[in-house]
């Protein structure tokens, strides 16, 4: 006796295995998502307060990694980088605000978008709620 494979039986295979492909691709991403950070730089080397401007530059800055701490929380971290908390918790869905885990990876969001106004002196953009004071030459 022959047997015969329908079509509608290889179309359901199909699926299944597509299906199958797809959950363990997704699957993949979410387990090695800690593996796709940037290293995470020495305190000392991310910028804070000063920031060189380029000529023409509109955007200053980086985005910065830290490891916490045990005790720290994102209030304190916020007010050590002068960065607002509503940003840094923007930056991190998921981390628990005031019990963040030990050993986790904060994103900084100390990379800024410089306002659209003369680069002199003191200029204040209420929309980022962010003070820019420009130096005499423009560079910083």
């Amino acid at each position: 006796m022959r047997r015969f494979v329908t079509l509608p039986t290889v179309a359901y295979w199909l699926r299944s295995v597509v299906l199958g492909i797809c959950v363990i691709a997704l699957t993949g991403c979410a387990a090695t998502r800690q593996a796709w950070f940037p290293p995470v730089h020495p305190e000392s080397e991310l910028e804070r307060n000063r920031f060189q401007v380029a000529p023409g530059a509109d955007v200053i800055g980086r985005l910065g990694l830290v490891k916490l701490e045990e005790g720290d929380t994102l209030p304190d971290v916020a007010r050590h980088f002068s960065v607002g908390i509503n940003a840094i918790s923007a930056a991190n869905p998921g981390v628990d605000v005031w019990l963040p885990k030990a050993g986790e990876r904060i994103t900084l969001p100390l990379n800024f978008i410089l306002p659209d106004a003369p680069r002199k002196g003191i200029v204040i953009n209420l929309a980022t709620m962010r003070l820019f004071q420009f130096k005499e030459n423009g560079g910083a």
